[in-house]
């Protein structure tokens, strides 16, 4: 789960993905947290970010983030 906090009027979310082909908007992302469900360890370094806007201009973009998914462990003999 990725989470932000934010101050401000009207406040509205947009949470992005970058799968290795630029940012794009996630359908339905539009909360201040954003659940990334069913993860693979192919999934590992997608990136993930937040545009917010308000009832005042611009919009802010947060920093991008990298998701790390860790590979399960195996019993080998």
């Amino acid at each position: 789960t990725f989470m932000v906090v934010a101050s401000g009027t009207g406040l509205m979310y947009q949470w992005q993905e970058n799968t290795g082909s630029g940012f794009a908007n996630i359908a339905g992302a539009t909360s201040a947290s954003y659940t990334k469900n069913a993860t693979t360890v192919a999934m590992s370094g997608y990136e993930y970010r937040v545009i917010v806007s308000g009832t005042c201009s611009p919009a802010v973009t947060s920093t991008e983030v990298s998701l790390t998914v860790n590979a399960l462990p195996a019993i080998t003999s």
